[in-house]
């Protein structure tokens, strides 16, 4: 999978493997590379008796905010949400910094969980069970953030800020500039009402669910966690669920999600304003690396039809 920051990746080659592994012990083994994610390089390793997936985040992140991604992770794992177990490094940390070649760069190992990818469809099961655990997550979410009483910013307003990574092509059909353009020109103003607390913003199974027996199995990827509207992270999902499976089985999962944790008018007046933006978003990733044209009709249908919906 194409990346956003290619610039910024870890080259990957059996002595950079090795040098990092060493740092936790492991001086045999074998390694893959996972395709998938847009952020970061994340590998399986094989070992003699045990399986990891190893994940070297991309130049420029904040060691305090991988920090903080862990321990949310930790607190999540801890009520219940089925989180991937981060393994300590040779001097018990989670989050371990390593040279090579002059960079620095910043690794996690852990658990490689049971499940499946890439499930393009939302079965009945699934729907009640990834609605219900992410509406515990936000519940949590909630909670952690009162327990760490730090000093968050409200979200005020949803602005897209990849459409001016996008230069136009002769490729770029007069559908797709016009797109460009209302992907840039789009703004959605908040209302400071909307619950706010810690969310993972991408809980979707593109890669950030691992399915078992129409169950999630694991929830992967915290590098989009945010203190933000619960709201945001909800209408990223209803998006996805809409694009795999059409409205009904939206409202089934909002219907299943809302049992855990009801929501405010605010907050169902937001949601398709949300997906809206989600919708640009996904878009602007999509032709920043190889627009499939098949996705790229999608988005542009479902751009004519999520204004159309109402939750309330």
């Amino acid at each position: 999978m194409p990346k956003l920051y290619p610039d910024k990746q870890i080259s990957v080659a059996k002595e950079t493997i090795s040098l990092i592994l060493y740092s936790y012990g492991i001086t045999d083994s074998s390694y893959e590379v996972i395709d998938r994610g847009i952020e970061n390089t994340s590998l399986y390793i094989q070992t003699q008796d045990k399986k990891y997936v190893l994940r070297v985040h991309r130049q420029g992140k904040r060691d305090e905010n991988i920090s903080f991604q862990l321990a949310f992770q930790n607190y999540l794992r801890k009520h219940g949400i089925p989180i991937p177990r981060i393994y300590s490094n040779t001097d018990g940390k989670e989050l371990t910094i390593i040279e090579i070649d002059g960079l620095r760069w910043q690794v996690i190992l852990m658990e490689c969980a049971e499940g499946e990818n890439y499930t393009k469809h939302y079965a009945p099961e699934l729907i009640h069970d990834l609605a219900s655990t992410q509406a515990k997550m936000h519940l949590l979410g909630i909670e952690y953030a009162k327990k760490m009483q730090g000093s968050e910013k409200i979200w005020t307003e949803l602005v897209d800020g990849l459409a001016e990574r996008i230069q136009d092509t002769p490729e770029h059909t007069p559908e797709i500039i016009g797109f460009i353009e209302r992907t840039r020109s789009f703004y959605y103003k908040l209302n400071p009402k909307l619950p706010h607390g810690w969310n993972q913003l991408d809980l979707d199974l593109e890669g950030n669910v691992l399915v078992k027996d129409n169950k999630a199995s694991a929830i992967l990827d915290f590098n989009d966690l945010d203190y933000s509207p619960c709201a945001v992270c909800l209408g990223y999902s209803l998006w996805a669920v809409l694009f795999a499976d059409g409205e009904n089985v939206t409202r089934q999962y909002l219907a299943e999600y809302i049992k855990i944790r009801p929501l405010t008018r605010e907050e169902y007046g937001a949601l398709p304003h949300i997906m809206l933006f989600r919708n640009y978003a996904v878009g602007m990733i999509e032709l920043l690396s190889k627009p499939k044209p098949e996705f790229m009709q999608k988005i542009l249908q479902l751009e004519k039809g999520i204004p159309k919906i109402s939750f309330l």
